[in-house]
C-alpha cells in the first residue's frame, strides 16, 4: 500500500500542476514548489490523515473498516474525520477518478 499510497500523492500534485497548464513562470513554479512541499501525512487510530497546507485533504483506511477497505479514500469531513458515506477511491486499486487537488469529492 505504500508505493500506492506515493501515487495517491503524486496524482494530487499532478492535479496541481494541471491547474497552472500553460503557465511557466517564476511566480507558478514557486507555487507549484510550496504546495508539493506542503503535502504530509500523519497517522491516526484509524485512517491516515492527507495534508495539503494547513488543509485536510483526506483520508485513507489502512486498515479494514466495516464498510470500508483498506486503502479506500475517505473525502475530510472536518480536521478530525472523514465522511463515511462512501469512498472516492482506492489507492491499492489506483482509483483516483474522484481525486483533485482540492480534495475527495
Amino acid at each position: 500500500m505504500i508505493a500506492n499510497l506515493d501515487e495517491y500523492l503524486k496524482h494530487i500534485k499532478d492535479d496541481y500542476c494541471k491547474f497552472f497548464k500553460g503557465r511557466n513562470d517564476e511566480i507558478a513554479q514557486k507555487m507549484i514548489s510550496d504546495f508539493e512541499k506542503s503535502i504530509r501525512i500523519e497517522r491516526g487510530s484509524k485512517y491516515l490523515k492527507v495534508i495539503t497546507g494547513s488543509s485536510v485533504h483526506s483520508f485513507v483506511c489502512y486498515r479494514d473498516l466495516g464498510k470500508f477497505t483498506k486503502g479506500d479514500i475517505l473525502k475530510a469531513a472536518s480536521w478530525r474525520g472523514p465522511a463515511k458515506n462512501f469512498a472516492r477511491g482506492n489507492v491499492c486499486s489506483k482509483d483516483f477518478s474522484l481525486i483533485t487537488w482540492t480534495g475527495a469529492q
